[in-house]
């Protein structure tokens, strides 16, 4: 279920990578790290990743070209993608839902609110799955 779910970190922020790292093994998850969004992207391509938690202002690839790049391939598409920024400009909010971010988190981080939103998006994300599979084994019945 969600406890083991594999979750790709992505900031160029060593502290917050450690602390949101910490954070998430904590709670059970199984933990991949990325210091920006072209690395991000590769490990997307070759490891099965259940949510991608995504700082916006990185180096090489910020979250609005990474959370394009992910909804454009198509064997990736669906994964889940929450963006945390430390910005107050409400148009990045916007933008970023835009380019299909699922959730955004404020920073400073509120880690009980940062811990209920992996849970609340991950359990989404798999009852989006479940229907998927209900959907296309009725239409194959049919």
């Amino acid at each position: 279920m969600a406890e083991n779910a594999r979750i790709l970190l992505v900031d160029d922020d060593p502290v917050m990578r450690e602390l949101a790292d910490a954070k998430l093994r904590e709670a059970g998850y199984d933990v991949l790290l990325a210091e920006h969004g072209l690395a991000g992207l590769e490990l997307l391509r070759t490891e099965k990743i259940d949510l991608v938690i995504s700082d916006i202002e990185m180096p090489k690839m910020d979250a609005f070209d990474f959370t394009r790049n992910i909804r454009a391939e198509r064997s990736i598409s669906e994964t889940p993608v929450i963006v945390i920024t430390a910005s107050d400009h409400t148009d990045a909010v916007d933008r970023v839902f835009a380019e299909g971010a699922t959730s955004f988190l404020s920073k400073p981080i509120n880690w009980t609110l940062f811990n209920q939103a992996v849970m609340f998006v991950l359990r989404a994300s798999n009852d989006q799955k479940d229907l998927r599979i209900a959907r296309d084994q009725a239409e194959a019945g049919a």
